[in-house]
């Protein structure tokens, strides 16, 4: 997989960097979200949004700058909602569990 971008360490490095930054935002991001929507709704629409960008990123294989742009995108996207859902799944389980029982 990491050869199909022909890319070297560098740009592999510019997007641990784009992914790290998308995670933080995301984050940041989270309580609005869980406001808006509320937190059932928002632990349900997280996963939703990883296992679509997931799909989109991996099912879709064209070899022109398009078909690589949008891996690339939908791959940052996921890793993204990834990172957001372990904060929501952390904020439930301090609301949801006894504090007798959080480690």
């Amino acid at each position: 997989h990491i050869k199909k971008l022909g890319w070297g360490s560098h740009e592999y490095a510019f997007l641990d960097i784009a992914a790290k930054l998308l995670i933080i935002a995301g984050t940041l991001t989270y309580p609005a979200l869980a406001r808006f929507l509320g937190c059932r709704q928002t632990a349900t629409l997280l996963p939703a949004a990883a296992c679509l960008t997931s799909a989109v990123a991996f099912l879709q294989q064209e070899d022109s700058f398009y078909g690589q742009a949008m891996h690339v995108c939908h791959a940052l996207v996921f890793l993204a909602a990834c990172g957001v859902m372990k904060v929501c799944f952390q904020h439930l389980t301090t609301l949801a569990v006894p504090p007798s029982m959080q480690g």
